[in-house]
Formats: structure tokens, C-alpha cells, sequence
């Protein structure tokens, strides 16, 4: 049995009671495969990246709408990167308090859903793409007090694609755009105190649904939308 010197005892007592200071640089890397897997992943600090890969299904999946994947950040410069694979999967991204952040989430196959928040960030990214076969599919991204940031979702399948996105509190350099392949389809943005900023959502399908809103202080803005397909409605509203 090894014992521990005064020496090395005292040094664990005063790394115990310092200050937990924020990390530089750190990488976690996470790949789990099979079916129900939770994560939970948290980084604090400037310049991490998360790399997290799950292949099967219902993972992140909880009871009702309470997802059991999730990834968060705070801090400058930090990335997530985030892919599943399969049916019926979850993923919720947060990052708070940051600059030059990004998070990129890709779900592949049916019925699956992701959701992003990026919170007091500046200049940062989120993009959503989900490619599926024939089941819905879920994106929300929500950017509060995000300066010249962007948020992009993209989604492919058959019918019943869902994308929302909302930006509160940015200037100008704000920009959503969402892309829809297939019927079905509902995408609405809303950009509030968003001055000179830009949406944009294009749909190529039958029986889909378009909405734009920009209010509160969102002058100089741009919204546009484009449908191909027919029984379609689109919906622009833009007020001081």
C-alpha cells in the first residue's frame, strides 16, 4: 500500500483550494455508438473543441421533449462539432460569453432534432443541416445579444421539415438563411432589435409555409423569400 508524503499531501490540499481557473486549448473528442446514449459535455475557457460523433439510434432522446445530449461552452473562440447518425436522435448546443464561436451540428436520416443557443457571443456561427429519407425533421437555433453573427439551416427530405431561428439584440452583419428541399415544410425567422440585418428563406416543394419577421429596431433590413412548388404560402412582416 503507497502512502502519500506530507510534501504531496499538502500540494493536493492547495490545488483543492485554489480558484478554478478557465482552460485554454482544451479538445474533447467523444464517439459512441448503439442505440440510447446520453452526453454531457461541458467546456469553459477560450479556444476549445468538442468533436462528438453518435451513430444509431435514439440517442439523446428522453422522455417528452427533454433532450439527454447536449454540449455547452463558454468562453472566446470555442467550437462544437456535432454528427449523428440515424433515426430519432437528439442534440441540444449551448455557448455563452464568447467571441469567433461556432457551432456546426449534422444529423443524418429520420426524425431527428436539433436545437442551438448561442448567448452574449459576437461574431459567431451556427449551422444546422439535417438529411433525411422520409420522416420529419426539427431545427431551432436561437441567437440572443449574438453581434454580426450568422445562423444557417439546411434541410433535405421527403415531407415535414420544421426550422426556426431567432435573433434578438444583434447589429448589422446579422444573417439567417434556411433552406428546405421536399413538401410539407414550415420555416419561420424572427430578427428583433436586429438592425441591418438579413433573412432569407428559400423552399423547393409542394404545400410549404414561409415567415419573416423583423421588428423593433430592425431598420435597414433585408427579407426575402422564394418558393418553388405550388400551394404554398410566404409571409413578410417588417415594422420599426
Amino acid at each position: 500500500m503507497k502512502h502519500l508524503s506530507i510534501a504531496t499531501v499538502s500540494a493536493l490540499a492547495l490545488l483543492i483550494a485554489s480558484p478554478v481557473l478557465a482552460a485554454e486549448w482544451n479538445t474533447a473528442t467523444t464517439s459512441q455508438g448503439g442505440e440510447g446514449n446520453v452526453l454531457d459535455l461541458t467546456q469553459s475557457g477560450t479556444n476549445g473543441t468538442a468533436n462528438i460523433t453518435q451513430e444509431g439510434n435514439n440517442n439523446g432522446n428522453g422522455t417528452g421533449d427533454i433532450v439527454i445530449a447536449q454540449a455547452k461552452q463558454s468562453g472566446n473562440a470555442n467550437s462544437l462539432t456535432i454528427e449523428q447518425i440515424g433515426n430519432t436522435n437528439n442534440f441540444a448546443t449551448d455557448q455563452t460569453r464568447g467571441e469567433y464561436s461556432s457551432i456546426d451540428i449534422k444529423q443524418s436520416n429520420d426524425n431527428n432534432y436539433a436545437a442551438s443557443q448561442q448567448v452574449d457571443s459576437r461574431f459567431s456561427t451556427v449551422k444546422i443541416e439535417q438529411d433525411g429519407a422520409s420522416l420529419r425533421l426539427d431545427a431551432l437555433a436561437e441567437q440572443r445579444n449574438a453581434v454580426d453573427s450568422s445562423i444557417y439551416i439546411g434541410q433535405q427530405g421527403v415531407s415535414f421539415q420544421i426550422a426556426s431561428a431567432y435573433q434578438s439584440g444583434t447589429t448589422k452583419g446579422a444573417a439567417i438563411e434556411i433552406g428546405q428541399l421536399g413538401d410539407n415544410n414550415l420555416a419561420g425567422v424572427a430578427q428583433i432589435n436586429s438592425a441591418g440585418a438579413l433573412a432569407a428563406i428559400s423552399q423547393t416543394g409542394t404545400v410549404s409555409e414561409a415567415s419573416i419577421l423583423q421588428t423593433n429596431g430592425s431598420d435597414y433590413s433585408y427579407a426575402g423569400i422564394a418558393q418553388t412548388g405550388y400551394d404554398s404560402r410566404a409571409r413578410i412582416n417588417q415594422n420599426a
